[in-house]
């Protein structure tokens, strides 16, 4: 049970760690975003330069590998929580099935 809890923590502190990772990065991308302009009516990006194009494209692959693990952690982190709670629940069950039967358990 105990090792359970410190699981949950550690995932929730993961968790955290990357949420916050990701509003630095949705900041960032703000930041680095190109301009956008239209030529025969298709959208195309405007870099400064090639550092410019290539700060764009690692802020994008590392947002979306942020994202990955936060659905990840999220599930892990409800997964985790409702498995304590079963067994306390089992346990709790089984304690009123022994008072019941005069603690014959």
């Amino acid at each position: 049970m105990v090792d359970a809890l410190i699981e949950i923590d550690n995932v929730a502190a993961n968790l955290q760690a990357v949420t916050q990772q990701i509003v630095f990065l949705k900041a960032e991308a703000e930041a680095v975003k190109p301009q956008t302009r239209k030529v025969d009516g298709v959208v195309q990006l405007t870099f400064r330069d090639d550092d410019h194009k290539e700060a764009h494209t690692e802020n994008r692959d590392f947002l979306a590998e942020a994202k990955d693990e936060a659905i990840v952690l999220e599930s892990a982190y409800k997964e985790r929580r409702r498995k304590p709670l079963r067994k306390r629940r089992n346990a709790v069950l089984f304690h009123k099935k022994c008072d019941k039967e005069q603690r014959a358990c």
